[in-house]
C-alpha cells in the first residue's frame, strides 16, 4: 500500500512540474522600424535565445523564370562570411560562441534562424546582423556556392522521389512558380550573378 501511495505522490509531483513549465506563454506583438511586425515570447526557464526572422514573398516562388534557385543561392551566400570576417573566421566565431545560425527557404518565404545560449546573445546577434547586412558576396564565394548547389541538384535529380515531386508540382500547379524547382536547375544556377542576389 505504501508503494502505491508513494508512486501516486511521485506522479503528482512530476505532473505538477510539467504543468508549471507548460503554462501559456504571453506573446508580445509590436512594430519595429520600417513597419516590421515583431512577435516576442519571453521565457526564462531555459537560458537560450531563439530568434527567427521570416521574410515574406522572398522564397523560391519569387525567383524569376529562368533564374530559379535565386532565393536558395542568397540563403547559402549569407553564411559564407562577411565584410569583416572571411567564411572560416565567421564559422569559427559561430562555433566558439555555441551559436547556431541557419537559413532556409520555402516557396513563399525566406527564414534566418539564430539559436544560442543567453550569455552569448550579444555576439550572436552581431554575427546575425553581419550576415544580413554585410554578407561577403564575392565572385569567388559565388562560384563555390554554385558548385555546391549544382552538386546537390544533380544528386536530388537522380532520386525517384524528386522526379515524383516535380511531376506532382507540374500537374498541381501548371504555369505557376510552385511548379519550378526551389533550388533551380544546373543552367539557372549557373546564370545567377551577385547583382541578382
Amino acid at each position: 500500500m505504501h508503494k502505491f501511495i508513494r508512486r501516486i505522490l511521485i506522479s503528482l509531483c512530476v505532473i505538477a512540474c510539467f504543468m508549471q513549465s507548460a503554462q501559456a506563454l504571453e506573446v508580445k506583438e509590436f512594430t519595429a522600424a520600417k513597419h516590421v511586425k515583431v512577435w516576442m515570447v519571453e521565457d526564462y526557464h531555459v537560458p537560450v535565445v531563439h530568434i527567427s526572422l521570416t521574410f515574406k514573398e522572398a522564397g523560391s516562388a519569387s525567383d524569376p523564370k529562368g533564374l530559379e534557385g535565386r532565393a536558395a543561392m542568397a540563403a547559402e551566400m549569407l553564411l559564407e562570411g562577411t565584410a569583416r570576417l572571411d567564411a572560416e573566421s565567421f564559422n569559427k566565431a559561430l562555433e566558439e560562441g555555441a551559436i547556431e545560425l541557419d537559413t532556409s527557404i520555402a516557396p513563399d518565404y525566406f527564414t534566418v534562424v539564430l539559436h544560442t545560449l543567453s550569455e552569448n546573445k550579444d555576439k550572436a546577434v552581431d554575427l546575425m546582423a553581419q550576415a544580413l547586412h554585410e554578407a561577403a558576396m564575392t565572385p569567388t564565394k559565388l562560384d563555390e556556392v554554385k558548385q555546391r548547389i549544382k552538386a546537390a541538384i544533380k544528386q536530388r535529380e537522380s532520386t525517384p522521389a524528386y522526379a515524383a515531386q516535380m511531376e506532382w508540382a507540374a500537374q498541381a500547379f501548371p504555369n505557376h512558380p510552385y511548379s519550378r524547382p526551389a533550388y533551380g536547375s544546373q543552367s539557372s544556377v549557373e546564370q545567377l550573378t551577385i547583382d541578382q542576389l
